[in-house]
């Protein structure tokens, strides 16, 4: 009787054991794809720094944000909503009708994005109705690949939402590359972006989401009636991040907005670094949230955040000591960007000191307090761009990476104070310190060789 209750033991330890590692490995699965992609991406964008005029990378970089920002507020809150309804929504055939409702409603959503941007960006008298239809339309599309792979990722099907989530946006970023080839602009690039995501459609068909007649109207409505202050936190998360940009048009000249292009193309190492390791620890402290002892639970904290502090701080610190010579054997074609060290190492620092808020929001998710995050957000955010536009007011060209850097701040200090509050979560440090040590190691030796 006693060897049987041991087996028994055994076996499930062994099965938890292999859910722990079957775990881990979707969590660097998912994550190696985003380097995959944003990988590419960040080379693509650089070469196109070299081979467009100042002007003309100055058009691409605020198209990309548009890009971004259609993508983001068309999906805001699909994902969510639909998490949502699946409580109701157990058999199989339920939830597929439900994943169908959440696909019409991103239609509205993207549907409203896209006439949003053309309407609303025509002001910049940068572009013609064409440029900004083929930005916004490969921003739905983005986005609707997006959502095709979280959704069935919720439903476990991480094979169909790998595949699509990663080989359609390196079809869409080779179509953009096509498309430069042919048109040699910056417009020419997300006319064949455009091309290369509609081409990606058949990829779909192995998410078996789809369209369905058989939606049911109360899915409909229930994830549309909570979308509000979803699209409210995205709208402000694009100023915050690629929106930027605009702000840059509005305060300064189209040279200015360049450099910034060039120099946030940068950072986005910074937030692929921040954001893979992250995917990786998620379950992990989630768990441990849950199971483990507080004081444990910060002790493997401490650990992990001192482990992302030393890798963006080496990111950085590598960007900052190669970019100089980096700059000048690039020739003629990155004049313009000469000198721009200072300003990246602002955007460089902005990431690792926002390392406290990757700590404390995994306790707003793992208490189920992601209604009191996204209050932190809005709020935040919007102290935040009053902060961007008073630097931008009184530092001239530097005020918009210094206002960016004071964004991330106010929204780290807004979350930081709040977990103190509700988890007794005290601030950690180390991993910032050493990041900041090793970015300054950067830009000294960048100096020295300059």
């Amino acid at each position: 009787m006693l060897e049987r209750s041991l087996a028994f033991v055994d076996a499930q330890m062994a099965r938890l054991a292999a859910m722990r590692n079957s775990v881990l490995a979707l969590a660097f699965a998912y994550a190696g794809s985003a380097v995959l992609q944003k990988g590419v991406g960040f080379i693509l964008f650089l070469w196109l720094a070299h081979q467009l005029s100042v002007s003309d990378y100055a058009r691409f970089g605020l198209l990309y944000a548009l890009q971004s920002g259609v993508s983001a507020l068309a999906m805001a809150g699909i994902v969510e909503t639909a998490i949502g309804r699946l409580k109701v929504a157990r058999d199989p055939e339920r939830q597929r009708r439900l994943l169908a409702g959440a696909n019409l409603v991103f239609l509205g959503t993207a549907t409203m994005s896209v006439l949003l941007a053309i309407a609303g960006f025509s002001w910049t008298n940068a572009f013609d109705t064409r440029a900004l239809l083929v930005a916004a339309a490969s921003g739905a599309l983005i986005g609707f690949y997006t959502i095709q792979s979280q959704l069935s990722r919720i439903v476990e099907r991480h094979r169909a939402a790998l595949s699509v989530g990663l080989v359609a946006p390196l079809i869409g970023l080779l179509g953009g590359l096509a498309g430069y080839l042919i048109f040699g602009s910056s417009v020419g690039f997300f006319v064949g972006s455009t091309a290369g995501l509609l081409l990606a459609l058949p990829l779909t068909m192995l998410t078996a989401i789809g369209f369905s007649r058989s939606v049911r109207d109360e899915d409909v409505r229930y994830m549309a009636a909570h979308l509000a202050p979803y699209l409210l936190v995205a709208l402000i998360d694009w100023f915050a991040g690629y929106g930027n940009t605009y702000l840059v048009k509005i305060f300064f000249s189209t040279d200015v907005v360049a450099r910034f292009v060039f120099a946030y193309t940068l950072s986005s190492i910074m937030h692929l670094v921040a954001t893979s390791l992250n995917q990786a620890w998620n379950p992990r402290v989630f768990r441990l949230i849950h199971d483990a002892p507080s004081r444990q639970v910060e002790v493997e904290n401490r650990r992990f955040y001192l482990l992302q502090g030393l890798a963006l701080g080496a990111a950085a610190g590598g960007i900052l000591a190669l970019l100089p010579w980096a700059l000048r054997i690039g020739g003629a074609s990155f004049a313009h960007y000469q000198g721009i060290e200072r300003e990246t190492a602002i955007l460089f620092l902005a990431y690792v000191l926002n390392i406290p808020w990757y700590h404390v929001q995994n306790y707003y998710y793992a208490h189920a307090r992601g209604a009191l995050l996204m209050k932190i957000s809005v709020g935040t955010s919007i102290v935040g761009l009053l902060l961007w536009i008073a630097a931008a007011l009184t530092l001239g060209e530097l005020g918009p990476y210094v206002g960016f850097m004071l964004m991330m701040i106010a929204k780290m200090a807004g979350g930081v104070f709040w977990a103190r509050r509700e988890w007794k979560v005290g601030l950690l440090w180390h991993g910032p310190a050493a990041g900041v040590a090793l970015l300054a190691l950067g830009e000294l030796v960048g100096l020295l060789l300059a």
